[in-house]
């Protein structure tokens, strides 16, 4: 049984005991640890891990050996754990590369080449099975060599390759070459470009910013090979993403405040005044964090643009007062202080009822 607790993690009853869900995962982890040849990984609501990097390049070898060293470095960092390299495994294939000079001449067509090694191997397909008559329906005939002669290279050799158009046949061997190698089960691409992924979980409490900034700190990341690039996804990709939001955000609303105030008060002066009460708003903010230990998440992003909002209302309600006292004939510095003493009050109680009427949401009630 599970219920959402307060710090925006999932809680777990277990008897008469609430823990959180990184704690249960935690433990999980440790007992997975002792059971040889396992592997595990965890998953957000979203279905994501926590961290997902995505190495590309144009030679998978190349992807393949990136991705397992940084998989090797990435286990040294103490903030994440589970580190698994994601790379396409191999499997026993057989490779026939025709010689493209030689199949010209004698006039082998890619089409009869492929076509009569597809007959071999798999056996025809479609229409033009063989059939056999059993009455009332009709049973399809594939005709195919058995999977010890699938391995065997003399007789894929003897394979008899029609030529000139349809006047004879040759052996395959004679214009391809065959060879049993390992190749690929699956072939993924991002971009266009081969790919391997390496995925890992975080430690208890640690951030994602911190273990990233971690992660593009190792040696790995710093002498990647030509043509070879480390892209996110997951939720570090999500962070990127929210991060990129979260400044076109903020750089659209001040610039839409400033027009508005420059209309209200008639002066581009008087509403940069107002706005300098933002940086300190926003450092204020961010001491918090770091003295509480939070995280930048995404109702910390969506706190801050509101509070950006508050203290920007608040600032207009002190500097209008001062104004229309300073246009009544006050002195500057009396006008300043009496808008303070006179605003003190709509804009505590104000702030307040703000404050109060979100505490339901931020507490999860």
């Amino acid at each position: 049984n599970y219920t959402p607790k307060n710090d925006g993690f999932w809680s777990f009853l277990t008897g008469n005991h609430r823990i959180s869900q990184r704690k249960l995962e935690l433990e999980i982890g440790q007992d997975l640890e002792n059971v040889p040849d396992i592997r595990y990984w965890f998953l957000d609501e979203n279905g994501l891990r926590a961290i997902s990097l995505i190495v590309t390049g144009p030679e998978i070898g190349i992807v393949n050996n990136v991705a397992n060293e940084l998989a090797l470095q990435m286990r040294r960092i103490p903030l994440i754990s589970n580190v698994n390299s994601e790379t396409a495994l191999d499997r026993p294939e057989l490779r026939i590369q025709p010689r493209a000079d030689l199949a010209a001449r004698l006039g082998v067509s890619t089409e009869g080449l492929s076509e009569t090694i597809r007959v071999a191997t798999i056996g025809d397909v479609g229409p033009a099975l063989a059939k056999f008559d059993a009455g009332d329906r009709q049973i399809p005939i594939r005709v195919q060599f058995d999977e010890r002669a699938r391995t065997d290279l003399q007789m894929l050799e003897q394979l008899r390759v029609p030529f000139g158009g349809g006047r004879g046949n040759i052996p395959l061997s004679v214009v391809a070459d065959i060879k049993l190698d390992q190749g690929p089960t699956s072939i993924n691409r991002y971009d266009r470009e081969r790919q391997a992924t390496v995925a890992a979980d975080l430690v208890g409490t640690a951030a994602l910013g911190d273990a990233m900034i971690k992660i593009n700190e190792l040696p790995v990341m710093k002498s990647l090979p030509k043509g070879v690039r480390v892209g996110q996804s997951g939720d570090a990709e999500s962070l990127n993403e929210l991060s990129d939001g979260f400044a076109t955000a903020i750089s659209a609303g001040l610039m839409m405040v400033y027009a508005v105030l420059v209309l209200l008060f008639g002066t581009f002066l008087q509403p940069i005044t107002i706005l300098f009460s933002l940086p300190l708003s926003i450092g204020g903010a961010i001491l918090a964090l770091f003295i509480f230990g939070m995280q930048l998440t995404t109702p910390v992003w969506i706190g801050i643009l509101m509070l950006m909002g508050i203290v920007t209302k608040n600032a207009i309600m002190l500097v209008d007062f001062a104004i229309e006292s300073i246009h009544a004939g006050m002195k500057r510095e009396d006008a300043i202080i009496d808008a303070g003493m006179k605003r003190a009050r709509p804009i505590t109680m104000t702030t307040i009822a703000m404050a109060g009427g979100m505490l339901p949401s931020a507490l999860a009630f």
